[in-house]
């Protein structure tokens, strides 16, 4: 698939969301973590995107409980039908994201994306996922304001 064809395709998957009012959570490790939060906040005032980046939260989860429950945890907490929920990982392989994806899996009636990768390595495949969440906005920002 194209890039902007995979742009325009996670971006109707937004854009019906809030057209339902509904919410996105969105959540990674590290870069990804950091382009969660960068995407959430381009979406002020146009709908509801909310990283998993509370420190407070994840160092909770992950002391009472284990690292690779610190997203799962947060989304049974928060998640409500019709809500969307999307996954950065670089790699593909990160286990407290993969979680969230099972669990959308085994309840069939969540809806989620694992963010495409693209590239050889960490770095390219981190550039593919910022510019492909910026051309989202772009996207979406036309349709909605």
């Amino acid at each position: 698939m194209s890039d902007k064809k995979e742009a325009r395709r996670i971006a109707d998957l937004i854009i019906k969301t809030f057209k339902n009012s509904g919410c996105v959570y969105i959540f990674g490790n590290g870069g990804s973590l950091a382009d969660a939060s960068h995407f959430a906040a381009e979406f002020h005032g146009i709908g509801s995107v909310i990283a998993l980046n509370d420190p407070a939260k994840i160092t909770s989860i992950a002391n009472d409980d284990c690292f690779e429950n610190i997203f799962i945890t947060q989304v049974k907490d928060c998640y409500q039908l019709g809500d969307l929920l999307i996954g950065l990982s670089s790699s593909g392989k990160s286990e407290n994201v993969k979680r969230v994806f099972a669990w959308s899996t085994y309840s069939r009636e969540i809806e989620y994306i694992d963010f495409p990768r693209k590239g050889k390595n960490t770095q390219e495949v981190q550039e593919y996922q910022y510019k492909l969440l910026h051309e989202i906005y772009v996207i979406a920002k036309k349709e909605l304001s």
